[in-house]
């Protein structure tokens, strides 16, 4: 977030934490554009926008706890002018600067989608070969 902007952040956050998986809990697929699905207890379905919020939203919270521990950690360096300045670098990213929070939360949904999605031609075609 702080090389890049709280949009890419939360989306390498969850590109990450989909890498520990084997199988992907979350799919999306060029086919229906824009729409993620989630693996439940009762098999595939589409994420709801509720859903997506509420994740999205736990990202968010965890995102400011780990800053409030670098903040924290480097208090004592708040006063100096490098530093003052960094920090306001800094919390100005993590709230998404001039970007209101339903405009974040839609481009890391984009973001997001565009980063897992797979062809089902090309997955079908694969698996019958």
């Amino acid at each position: 977030i702080f090389e890049n902007n709280i949009i890419d952040g939360v989306v390498e956050i969850i590109n990450n934490y989909l890498q520990r998986y084997e199988i992907s809990p979350i799919k999306a697929f060029e086919q229906k554009d824009n729409t993620l699905y989630i693996f439940t207890e009762n098999g595939w379905k589409v994420l709801t926008n509720d859903e997506y919020v509420s994740t999205i939203s736990n990202i968010y919270k965890s995102i400011m706890t780990a800053f409030k521990y670098w903040q924290d950690k480097n208090e004592k360096y708040l006063y100096t002018n490098d530093f003052s300045e960094k920090y306001v670098k800094y919390v100005k990213k993590i709230m998404g600067g001039d970007i209101s929070i339903d405009r974040q939360r839609a481009k890391i949904h984009r973001n997001l989608y565009k980063s897992i999605k797979l062809d089902l031609h090309n997955i079908t075609e694969y698996e019958f070969m």
